[in-house]
């Protein structure tokens, strides 16, 4: 039996992507977890059997704009990428990419 953990406690081996991520890319990642929940729900499938929270918060660390960039993403096949990528990638292109910002203002 395992021993009950104190109210507020981690689970081990639990990834907190509030640590991992800045804030503007945890709130990127918060709007894809919303999408990945309703397009679960719709489906009658759990959320982790459309996108992953690791590939979630690497198409937001990737900066993934297109069909290909989610594709170089560990796990991630065409089907998937044909079923849920367009819908993905419209709320990753409505956010600008921190990266793409950043190297824009340098002159």
């Amino acid at each position: 039996m395992t021993p009950p953990r104190a109210p507020g406690a981690k689970r081990p081996g639990k990834l907190d992507y509030r640590e991992v991520l800045n804030k503007a890319d945890f709130a990127l990642f918060a709007r894809l977890r919303a999408l990945r929940k309703d397009l679960a729900e719709a489906e009658g499938v759990p959320a982790y059997a459309l996108f992953t929270n690791e590939q979630l918060a690497a198409m937001v660390q990737n900066g993934a704009r297109s069909p290909a960039s989610l594709l170089a993403i560990d796990g991630i096949g065409e089907a998937r990428v044909a079923k849920y990528g367009e819908r993905f990638l419209e709320v990753l292109r409505a956010t600008p990419d921190a990266r793409t910002v950043a190297q824009e203002a340098t002159p």
